[in-house]
């Protein structure tokens, strides 16, 4: 990049511009879309809005609410089940684990 005054040099950082704005974004690739949909629903369980034993919206509910798709959804869910935050039931469903199983 060429030196231009009032602009840092390169710092690892690249600048998206548009017509109006200049947004600066850290040089290392996005976090996938399950990760944010993880850390969500972790939060919902952990602040008791699914309490223990309750079960979870189906996987098209949760993509519909998180704009995403059913596998993304899936992907999130597989990393609370290697929490044991919940526990999948085959053709049932995924429910809200209770607390002191699997331990």
């Amino acid at each position: 990049m060429p030196n231009v005054p009032g602009r840092p040099q390169e710092s690892g950082f690249r600048s998206r511009v548009s017509a109006a704005t200049v947004v600066t974004v850290p040089d290392r690739p996005r976090e996938p879309p399950s990760r944010h949909i993880t850390a969500d629903l972790r939060r919902r369980i952990e602040s008791g809005e699914w309490p223990p034993g309750s079960q979870l919206p189906s996987h098209a509910e949760l993509a519909a609410q998180y704009g995403s798709t059913r596998r993304t959804v899936s992907r999130a869910i597989q990393a609370l089940a290697q929490d044991g935050l919940v526990e999948i039931e085959p053709r049932w469903g995924t429910f809200v684990a209770q607390p002191g199983r699997g331990d």
